[in-house]
C-alpha cells in the first residue's frame, strides 16, 4: 500500500490570531496536511515560487506589498497553486485582479472553519482527474474545446471523437466522467448520440454544446438524462460554472454564474445566454485572448490598492 502524501497548504497572513484560527480549522480535517505560515508579501511570493503548494490561503493587506502582487508575480512564472485570498473587505476592483490571477475564491473576514474546510474539500475534489471526452465533428471544434478544457479549475484527461458512433466506441472500451457533446453533427445528432452513450457509461455528465438556443433542444436534451448545456462561445470559466453545479459545490464567490439549462426561446441564437464573454472560434483568436490576460498580468498597476 502506496503511503498517503499529505498536502503543502500555505497560510499567509500577518495576523497571529488569523492564522491560528486556520491551523485549528485545517487540523480537523481527515487529510494529512503540512502547514507553510508566513506574514508578508515578499515571504509569501518566495513561498508560493517554490511551486511546492496544493493550496494557499492569502490576505491581501500584509507588510512589504500586497498579498495580490505576491500572486501576481507567482503566476507569471508559472505557479498552478490553488489559491483563495482574504481581507476585511472586497470590492469589484478587488475582485477582478483575483479573478484575472487565477484565484479560486475570495474569503471575506470574518469567516467560519466551515469556510476553510469547503476551500480545502473543494480543492481536493477540482484535483481528481476526471477522463472528459469532446465529440464533435470539426478538427478546429476540437483543438479550440481542448484549449478551453485546459484552462479549467477541474482536471481533466481529454479524448476525442468525430462522431456520436466513434464516441460511443470509445464509452465501450473505457468509461468518462464527463462527455462534451456537439449538437449538430451527420448521422446520430448530439442528443441521439447521447442516449447511445448512456447505454454503456450510465454514470458519465453529458454537457451538450451549440451555437443555437432552441427549446425543443433543450426539452430533448432534459428528457434524454443530459446534464447540462454550454452555448457557443465559451470559455474556461462557463465550464467551471456547470461543473461546480454537476458535482453539487457550492460556487465561488468571484466565479461566473452559468445555468445548467438556460431558459430557451425559440429564436434566432441569442448572444450572452450563458454570460459567455467571447467567440469559440479558433485556436488563434483564444492564443490572442491569452496573450490579452498576459498583458494584464504584466502591468504591474493592477496590484497596486
Amino acid at each position: 500500500m502506496s503511503a498517503i502524501i499529505a498536502k503543502n497548504v500555505l497560510i499567509a497572513d500577518d495576523s497571529s490570531v488569523i492564522r491560528k484560527i486556520f491551523k485549528i480549522a485545517l487540523a480537523k480535517s481527515v487529510l494529512p496536511l503540512k502547514i507553510t505560515e508566513v506574514d508578508n508579501g515578499p515571504d509569501c511570493r518566495t513561498a508560493l515560487e517554490t511551486g511546492k503548494f496544493e493550496l494557499a490561503f492569502i490576505d491581501v493587506n500584509m507588510p512589504g506589498f500586497s498579498g495580490l502582487k505576491a500572486l501576481h508575480d507567482a503566476r507569471k512564472k508559472g505557479v498552478k497553486t490553488f489559491t483563495v485570498m482574504m481581507s476585511t473587505e472586497i470590492d469589484e476592483k478587488r475582485k477582478k485582479i483575483a479573478s484575472n490571477s487565477q484565484a479560486y475564491d475570495y474569503l471575506v473576514k470574518p469567516f467560519t472553519e466551515k469556510d476553510i474546510l469547503r476551500i480545502l474539500s473543494h480543492q481536493d475534489r477540482l484535483s481528481l482527474k476526471r477522463r472528459a471526452l469532446v465529440v464533435d465533428d470539426s478538427m478546429v471544434v476540437h483543438k479550440v474545446v481542448r484549449k478551453v478544457l485546459e484552462t479549467s479549475q477541474f482536471r481533466l484527461e481529454i479524448s476525442e471523437a468525430l462522431s456520436g458512433a466513434a464516441a460511443f466506441q470509445k464509452c465501450r472500451e473505457g468509461s468518462f466522467d464527463i462527455v462534451f457533446m456537439d449538437y449538430n453533427m451527420p448521422g446520430l445528432d448530439g442528443i441521439e448520440a447521447s442516449k447511445l452513450l448512456l447505454t454503456s457509461n450510465p454514470d458519465a455528465r453529458i454537457i451538450l454544446m451549440s451555437t443555437d438556443l432552441k427549446l425543443n433542444m433543450v426539452r430533448r436534451a432534459q428528457d434524454t438524462g443530459i446534464a447540462a448545456f454550454l452555448q457557443k462561445p465559451f470559455f474556461g470559466d462557463d465550464v467551471d460554472s456547470v461543473l461546480h453545479q454537476i458535482y453539487e459545490l457550492t460556487p465561488p464567490s468571484i466565479s461566473k454564474k452559468v445555468r445548467l439549462f438556460p431558459s430557451a426561446k425559440p429564436t434566432k441564437p441569442v448572444t450572452g445566454v450563458n454570460s459567455t464573454v467571447a467567440p469559440l472560434r479558433t485556436s488563434a483568436e483564444v492564443s490572442k485572448k491569452s496573450e490579452h490576460v498576459s498583458a494584464r498580468l504584466d502591468n504591474p498597476n493592477i496590484v497596486e490598492l
